[in-house]
């Protein structure tokens, strides 16, 4: 999912951005969408916070801590953003 999403907002995926903008032929001028600009940054900043999390089952940080003291730090940030923008949430 994240690479799909990754060529999709790199404009790399040709086919892709032609069904996106209804087949040929299609108009890939670029059009701004706050809401899924927005949407697809929050999705890509949840996909490296995933991947991070899932390190940690790889590459611990020290046999008593998973995470080093920024690391930490940087998630608990990126997870705050997450559910301040309601992404999201924590119950």
């Amino acid at each position: 999912m994240y690479k799909s999403l990754t060529n999709i907002a790199h404009n790399s995926k040709r086919d892709a951005m032609e069904y996106l903008s209804g087949g040929l032929p299609a108009n890939l001028d670029p059009k701004f969408d706050k809401a899924f600009a927005e949407w697809l940054l929050l999705t890509h900043i949840h996909c490296l916070c995933s991947v991070a999390m899932d390190m940690t089952h790889k590459a611990e940080f020290s046999a008593d801590e998973p995470l080093s003291g920024n690391e930490k730090f940087f998630l608990a940030c990126a997870l705050g953003v997450l559910t301040a923008k309601e992404y999201l949430v924590l119950e």
